[in-house]
C-alpha cells in the first residue's frame, strides 16, 4: 500500500490526478480537497462509499445511483443493466453487502471519509 502525501501548493486532488489509484492511502491533511469529486468523474466503473446517507446525496449527479437500506437489488440490478458509460454507485457504508451481490469485481472501490 502506498501513502500519498498532498503538498501545500496543490488545493484540490483534480490539480494533478484524473483518477484515483488503487490499494493507496491519502494523507490530504484537510477535507474538501477532491477525492470523491475524482473518482465520480473518473472514466471507470465506480463504488464510493460514505458515513452517511445524507453524504451519498449531497454527491449525487443524474446517471448515479444512491444505495442504503431503502434500495432493492432490482434497483440495482436495473442500474448495472443501463447504458451508462460509466457506472458510479454511492453507498453507505452498510450498503456494501447488498452491492456486493452483483458482479462488480471490476468496480473502483473508494472508502472515503474512512477516519
Amino acid at each position: 500500500m502506498t501513502i500519498k502525501n498532498i503538498t501545500s501548493d496543490k488545493r484540490y486532488l483534480s490539480d494533478f490526478l484524473n483518477e484515483l489509484p488503487s490499494n493507496c492511502i491519502f494523507n490530504k491533511g484537510v477535507t474538501g480537497c477532491g477525492g470523491t469529486h475524482v473518482e465520480l468523474y473518473s472514466k471507470r466503473n465506480s463504488i464510493i462509499l460514505v458515513p452517511t446517507i445524507e453524504l451519498a446525496k449531497n454527491k449525487y449527479k443524474d446517471g448515479f445511483l444512491i444505495v442504503y437500506g431503502g434500495v432493492s437489488e432490482n434497483e440495482i440490478e436495473t442500474y448495472l443493466n443501463s447504458q451508462v458509460a460509466y457506472k458510479k454507485i454511492i453507498g453507505t457504508y452498510d450498503s456494501l453487502i447488498k452491492i456486493m451481490k452483483f458482479d462488480i469485481l471490476d468496480y473502483f472501490l473508494l472508502i472515503d471519509e474512512y477516519h
